[in-house]
């Protein structure tokens, strides 16, 4: 009946977690460049639209949500994939309403690749184990020119 409460502990600055400020990741993204630009080109497939998704996806970390430090290098990961997301299928589309994915994921190539058969085509690349999309980067890699 007559507890005593307890004591909340107070949390010094040195313990409270720091969040990422936009010279960190500015430090992130000169640092892992190569690895970001990669990504960006592998999902967007036109080095146009990776240079602008690499761009978009500085801003986006810039001036998006606050961020653990710790969580900084994710987050700019996160930021490439969603606004490559954006720029290679721009609308809402199902899968059930585009017939033409499934025959033009069947066919890939670069003439008749939909948006649809290419949302196919980053699933079935993240589905992947690892040591074969690793094979597919290095491909990319050593054929793209920056």
């Amino acid at each position: 009946m007559f507890q005593k409460k307890k004591r909340e502990e107070v949390v010094s600055p040195s313990t409270r977690p720091s969040y990422a400020v936009p010279q960190d990741f500015c430090r992130i993204f000169t640092e892992d460049q190569t690895a970001l630009y990669l990504l960006s080109l592998l999902l967007t497939a036109d080095s146009e639209k990776a240079e602008r998704c690499f761009v978009a996806g500085l801003e986006s970390s810039i001036q998006g949500n606050a961020v653990f430090k710790e969580w900084a290098r994710s987050w700019s990961k996160r930021t490439i994939i969603t606004n490559a997301v954006r720029m290679i299928l721009p609308a809402p589309t199902s899968l059930a309403r585009c017939p033409t994915a499934v025959s033009s994921f069947s066919n890939a190539s670069a003439n008749s690749c939909t948006p649809c058969a290419r949302s196919l085509a980053v699933t079935s690349f993240i589905a992947m184990p690892a040591s074969a999309s690793v094979a597919i980067v290095k491909g990319l890699a050593s054929t793209a020119s920056y």
